[in-house]
């Protein structure tokens, strides 16, 4: 099956599909960029059939209003064919994209990396990506932030559909855009629950069986799930990347 990033669909001038670039200009990759994370890449592992290979892995590049439901809720819409036609928006546009870290880039900062596996470092400064939460925690997941995504648009779609003739493209795009706004603002708030990323790192060094994890979750307090901190018990997911790292800084 295809990730979000390479999905989409596009109709007259509104354009939902994931391009670097796309017919719009507009490279979701380049929109995205933080420029401070270039010394936070990690080394990610690559399985293919013609061999294994690494690559530096800098950030994710997240669509605030994601591919999938923007494909399936809005531009899939038989009710708003018509007025979507002549709606110019674009999905990679930079108010609609956020560079955000995954495991591995937490791995990378907080734990020592070898062929044999790793340890938790006590690093007393916090990374360059502090205070946003994991791409790869909670975005697809029952509940989870795509979820929440899905269910705004079918509301603004049914607003449009009830609005008629008296909406314009320009509503459209206005609303699209203010609550892409808005669940960015969801997102920096839930990197600073608790006290944020690094304090909930280090809370879970002195107690490993606390809530540590709340402000790595991208979904909203009564949806996250849980982890185990590495010190005691490796989650799977940090097992995982742990030993991705390891193998592709061996290669």
């Amino acid at each position: 099956m295809p990730g979000d990033h390479e999905r989409g669909s596009k109709k007259g001038k509104f354009c939902g599909v994931a391009g670097t670039p796309c017919d719009c200009g507009n490279d979701y990759v380049k929109n995205s960029d933080l420029g401070a994370w270039s010394g936070a890449a990690f080394q990610r592992l690559v399985r293919a059939a013609s061999g294994h290979f690494s690559f530096a892995k800098q950030f994710e590049a997240h669509h605030i209003l994601c591919v999938a439901p923007v494909s399936s809720e809005i531009v899939s819409s038989p009710g708003l064919d018509g007025v979507i036609r002549e709606t110019t928006w674009c999905i990679n546009a930079k108010s609609n994209m956020y560079a955000m870290p995954l495991w591995g880039h937490t791995v990378k900062h907080y734990c020592t990396i070898i062929a044999s596996g790793g340890s938790i470092l006590a690093v007393a400064v916090p990374p360059p990506f502090a205070n946003i939460p994991q791409h790869d925690y909670d975005h697809n997941c029952a509940g989870g932030y795509t979820h929440e995504v899905e269910q705004k648009l079918k509301s603004i779609e049914k607003q449009i559909q009830e609005a008629g003739h008296s909406i314009t493209p320009q509503n459209i795009a206005g609303t699209l855009n203010a609550h892409s706004n808005s669940f960015k603002g969801l997102l920096q708030a839930r990197g600073a629950r608790n006290g944020g990323t690094h304090a909930g790192w280090n809370l879970g060094m002195q107690s490993p069986t606390s809530r540590w994890y709340v402000p790595f979750s991208m979904a909203s307090d009564g949806c996250l799930t849980e982890k185990g901190y590495p010190v005691r018990k490796f989650d799977a997911r940090v097992a995982q990347w742990i030993d991705r790292i390891a193998k592709a800084l061996a290669t």
